[in-house]
């Protein structure tokens, strides 16, 4: 089976469930490519409105509140979204990269692409199977408005927030949300902490934090730099944020 992933460059966890999935199709034999595009696909590189989306993201999560609240909002109306008429007109070439090269299925990791792949079920009647997987534990604005063969969900418990979003209960598949296998690979605490050079003898926090909400990662470290206990070592993860790294 040769299958196509649609990401997005708004949201690293986008991406990552992408590479999850196409690390195991390759795994079982099958061929596979991933396309990490703006919003409406024409780039690999984050357009002007992905760079905003992000930094809203990043450093004003109040604002995103807004703007997500918004999105479902927008959901409520009777017309289709934004992104659906955004991508509405430039799917030509996206479809004839997935007729040419014979795909036998599209998964969608980020609400824009399905909207993307929906727009060229509609424009080309495009068969395709077309798969989305929801990377969150609730639903996601704009999900409603596509038309996938079936949905990836993470748990159980959101199959009635979707269903009440008219997504039929029959394309809903209850698998988690995708993560690399080396994540699940068995292991002891103690063998952990040899293979990172971490103390076997000391309680240890780790802080991480994805692009939402990641500025409260500061209040975080000043909350355990006040507890000052000579027994608990603090490990910040600030991944590609230098100014973060800097500040901490």
């Amino acid at each position: 089976m040769k299958i196509l992933l649609l990401t997005c460059s708004s949201g690293e966890g986008h991406n990552s469930a992408a590479v999850a999935i196409y690390d195991e199709a390759l795994r079982e034999g099958h061929k596979a490519e991933i396309v990490f595009s703006n919003h409406v696909g024409q780039t690999k590189s984050p357009s002007a409105f992905d760079k905003i989306y992000n930094g809203v993201i990043t450093h004003s999560p109040a604002t995103f509140g807004v703007i997500y609240n918004m999105g479902i909002w927008c959901n409520k109306a009777i017309i289709p979204n934004v992104i659906y008429y955004a991508n509405r007109f430039t799917v030509k070439k996206l479809y004839r990269y997935i007729v040419d090269n014979k795909f036998d299925a599209v998964i969608c990791t980020h609400p824009f692409m399905m909207s993307k792949m929906t727009a060229i079920r509609n424009r080309y009647r495009c068969f395709v199977p077309s798969f989305g997987v929801l990377t969150d534990y609730t639903y996601i604005p704009f999900v409603n408005n596509s038309k996938m063969d079936k949905y990836f969900i993470a748990h159980e418990d959101l199959i009635p927030q979707l269903v009440g979003w008219k997504i039929p209960i029959e394309k809903l598949a209850v698998t988690g949300i995708p993560t690399k296998r080396e994540f699940s690979l068995p292991t002891t605490q103690a063998k952990a902490r040899a293979k990172l050079n971490l103390p076997q003898d000391r309680h240890i926090v780790l802080v991480v934090g994805g692009a939402a909400g990641c500025k409260n990662i500061y209040g975080v470290c000043k909350y355990f730099k006040k507890l000052k206990k000579d027994d608990t070592f603090v490990y910040v993860l600030t991944g590609n944020n230098k100014k973060m790294f800097k500040k901490i």
